[in-house]
């Protein structure tokens, strides 16, 4: 009713509470909730003038007292916003009652195109986070892909009962019982504000299916997460990784340079950049999670993984990248998923910035390899060809010449520093000891 574009006359004497009765069914306008009492009808009394006005200035403000009873006050408040692109008109209608019961805040907006600003209001309470406990059982989740991190995170939340959407491209995932799961392709920005509707936190989980190609792939894959998280309102959390970082010898902290080295380091930083930006225009608020190299039970792609893990459960060879005897830095998929929840529950001050996930101290891929067998029973045997034969492999492979950019990796140590994340939340991440028998066993009954 009152979704408007082109400078069109937004209906005079309309009725402000029949319009939010139907988006909303928690908050009315035309009731107050503390008292019992009928409000009465806010008339909207906007004109084409007030919206040519706005539309001809980067910024108008004009409060206009449109209605006042025994309960309190309906301000109206004209805000326009510009791009390259579109010009976008917010038309903010507050309500404030005389004793401070109910404070509503309408968002009606118009732009070029419907897929912009699919919704038309948002309650305040949606555009302020403030912090969850993890037993708030009212706020949507949505959890854009269903890989290790996705699933994890999906169990975390609906173990505590709280509702949890899942998207997948083709609307088919392994996930826990009380969580919904849809079919969308985030890089499509009208499937991705579906999919993220009435969301209050959405968690980025997605990745392109390989290592190669990352330079066209991910950034309208960021570009598909930022405007599914605007389009609800709500708050985007990224799961990460710490390639933006590139190669340095020191301990990775969340306040070092992005880099610009090589192909899918220089694109993490890009998209880094992309939500950076994005946050700091007041579009969309995020936060980023970032994680080391991923093990724990259902993590087949990775470093410690089919290749490795998965081999030796089988009596095989481990195969491994770089020097085994270099220690290097471990996630564990249910830390990293307990982490991700961590930072969305925190509210407002935990986004527009990175954490790090906790890790178990770090241990040498020998050593991790050494407690899997022995948890199995079985033999440890590795492999780790040379960086020459990865040269030759790489000209027949794509994914083997894409691998071989990152063995900065593992030709020294990897080191990662999660103090940050520790002194504002909580530094007890899953021990090695208890991590690799969970896997072990994983791999062992698949």
């Amino acid at each position: 009713m009152f979704q408007v574009r082109d400078g069109a006359q937004l209906p005079e004497h309309d009725h402000v509470g029949q319009f939010i009765e139907a988006e909303y069914t928690d908050h009315v306008i035309g009731h107050n909730q503390a008292s019992g009492d009928d409000i009465g009808h806010a008339e909207h009394r906007a004109t084409t003038t007030n919206m040519m006005n706005a539309l001809d200035s980067m910024t108008v403000d004009e409060p206009d007292l449109l209605v006042s009873d025994d309960h309190g006050v309906v301000l109206s408040t004209w805000n326009v916003t510009r791009s390259d692109r579109t010009a976008a008109l917010t038309h903010v209608v507050r309500y404030h009652t005389t004793d401070d019961t109910t404070i509503i805040e309408i968002r009606i907006i118009s732009g070029d195109s419907e897929e912009r600003h699919p919704r038309s209001c948002r309650d305040r309470a949606r555009r302020t986070k403030k912090a969850r406990r993890e037993d708030d059982v009212t706020d949507l989740n949505v959890v854009l892909g269903a890989g290790p991190v996705g699933r994890a995170v999906a169990e975390r939340l609906a173990a505590a009962e709280r509702p949890t959407r899942v998207v997948t491209r083709s609307g088919r995932a392994d996930i826990p019982a009380g969580a919904d799961v849809v079919a969308a392709d985030i890089v499509d920005p009208v499937a991705a504000a579906r999919a993220c509707e009435n969301a209050d936190v959405v968690y980025g989980c997605v990745g392109p299916p390989g290592y190669t190609d990352w330079p066209e792939l991910w950034p309208p894959m960021m570009e598909g997460m930022l405007r599914g998280a605007e389009s609800a309102g709500a708050a985007l959390i990224f799961m990460d990784n710490l390639y933006m970082y590139g190669p340095v010898d020191a301990p990775r902290s969340e306040d070092m340079e992005l880099t610009d080295y090589g192909n899918k380091p220089a694109t993490r930083a890009m998209i880094t950049r992309m939500w950076q930006d994005a946050h700091t225009a007041g579009r969309v608020k995020v936060a980023a999670v970032r994680a080391s190299d991923f093990y724990g039970p259902g993590v087949t792609l990775a470093a410690l993984g089919q290749y490795s893990f998965g081999r030796l459960s089988q009596g095989k060879s481990a195969q491994v990248f770089g020097d085994p005897d270099q220690p290097h830095a471990f996630s564990y998929v249910p830390d990293v998923a307990r982490t991700l929840v961590t930072v969305a529950d925190a509210g407002d001050e935990a986004l527009g910035q990175a954490w790090h996930v906790p890790n178990a101290p770090d241990q040498t891929v020998r050593q991790l390899l050494a407690a899997f067998a022995e948890h199995l029973g079985v033999e440890l045997k590795i492999q780790a060809p040379p960086r020459w034969a990865m040269t030759l492999i790489g000209l027949f492979n794509p994914q083997v010449r894409e691998l071989k950019e990152m063995l900065y990796q593992w030709d020294r140590p990897f080191q990662v520093d999660h103090s940050k994340f520790a002194a504002r939340f909580w530094d007890g991440p899953t021990p090695f000891e208890e991590g690799i028998a969970a896997t072990a066993d994983w791999w062992r009954n698949r």
